[in-house]
């Protein structure tokens, strides 16, 4: 099986472009999740995500949708 997706769904300048410009932040991975069934969360690898964050992600998404955690 072959995953397609990002580096990130936050990026500032996808809005307008990816993302509508009237949609908001909080809503990113929500629409994010339409077009892609992965994605590396670029906040991992500064600092690990709390459980909090994780289970918030994971209420957004469907099964089967995949986060690649990337940490130093």
């Amino acid at each position: 099986m072959v995953r397609v997706g990002t580096s990130g769904w936050v990026h500032p300048h996808w809005r307008g472009a990816f993302y509508p410009a009237e949609l908001p932040q909080d809503r990113w991975l929500e629409y994010y999740r339409a077009y892609f069934d992965v994605v590396e969360p670029n906040k991992s690898f500064y600092n690990l995500p709390t459980f909090e964050q994780f289970a918030s992600w994971k209420a957004q998404v469907p099964a089967g949708f995949r986060f690649a955690i990337k940490a130093k």
